[in-house]
């Protein structure tokens, strides 16, 4: 990859084009391709807020921000795979509803702690950890009559996206 120009180069061959001078003729004057000074005046509209786009104070902040959530995610993931190693899998449903009675949504919970979804609802009371067997279906509204219940509150065929 080529050494960047230094800043007050490129302010030049802005300040050039800004003058009046064409594009090519500037990038033929200091020994550089078009392109580049395209970009860089591309890059200095944004900057000043006179093009819409992302700039550079921004594409850093992004790039910090990235890598804290992938920092994040990365800590999660430990954190599962312990939980995983000591508490039983009917046992994180549990663990499912205090995460929920604190502002986290059920289909993350489930997935970082392996659990699924279904398993957590067919509980009949959300977090409640049944020793015994699962209780009956019949005991849920949707799933006595499904004419009864609300349209939008019948189950709906396929896979689950949030």
């Amino acid at each position: 990859m080529p050494k960047p120009y230094p800043p007050e180069f490129r302010r030049t061959a802005l300040d050039l084009v800004v003058s009046g001078r064409t594009v090519v003729e500037v990038a033929g004057l200091l020994g550089f391709i078009e392109s580049c000074l395209n970009r860089w005046k591309s890059r200095d509209l944004v900057g000043r807020g006179l093009k819409r786009g992302t700039t550079s104070e921004a594409s850093t902040e992004l790039v910090v921000v990235r890598e804290r959530i992938r920092d994040l995610k990365e800590e999660v993931s430990k954190a599962a795979a312990a939980v995983e190693q000591v508490v039983a899998p009917k046992a994180r449903f549990g663990l499912v509803a205090d995460l929920h009675h604190d502002g986290v949504r059920v289909g993350p919970a489930c997935n970082v702690l392996g659990v699924s979804r279904s398993g957590y609802y067919e509980l009949g009371q959300p977090g409640a950890v049944n020793e015994g067997d699962s209780p009956p279906m019949a005991d849920r509204p949707d799933r006595r009559d499904p004419r009864r219940v609300e349209p939008h509150l019948r189950p709906t065929p396929g896979p689950m996206r949030f």
